[in-house]
């Protein structure tokens, strides 16, 4: 993801971006801009936040094969028949797949919500559904 190309094309001030991005922090606009030089990532909420001030979906911020939404109850991707359900708070995802039969889980996974940037996020399902195939 580029954020910086990302902010650029919506148009959008910066310092204006930052403080959204960055609502707890005493100095936003520098913490953006520690995160544009050093190649940072956002969490998932920042992740929100970003696509509801550009206009944009989440997967296509995120030039995702994955299609998806983010909402209050967490976020939902879809890939084929394949659904991930993500709660925030909840410390697992759930991966279901949808047949003729109707809907079959495929497990759940425990994350490290504290340490689980979205890339990081974004890995651990792709890894979870290749041991399933």
């Amino acid at each position: 993801m580029n954020l910086s190309k990302i902010i650029d094309e919506s148009g959008l001030r910066i310092d204006y971006v930052a403080a959204r991005l960055f609502p707890g922090n005493k100095h936003p606009y520098n913490a953006l801009n520690r995160v544009l030089a050093r190649g940072g990532t956002l969490d998932a909420d920042q992740l929100r936040v970003l696509a509801i001030l550009t206009g944009r979906t989440t997967d296509d911020l995120l030039g995702l094969s994955w299609s998806g939404k983010i909402d209050a109850s967490g976020i939902t991707l879809a890939k084929g028949e394949l659904r991930v359900s993500y709660t925030p708070g909840a410390g697992f995802f759930t991966i279901t797949s949808a047949t003729s039969l109707g809907v079959v889980d495929l497990g759940s996974y425990v994350i490290d919500e504290e340490a689980t940037t979205v890339r990081a996020f974004l890995a651990l399902v792709e890894t979870a559904i290749d041991k399933l195939t």
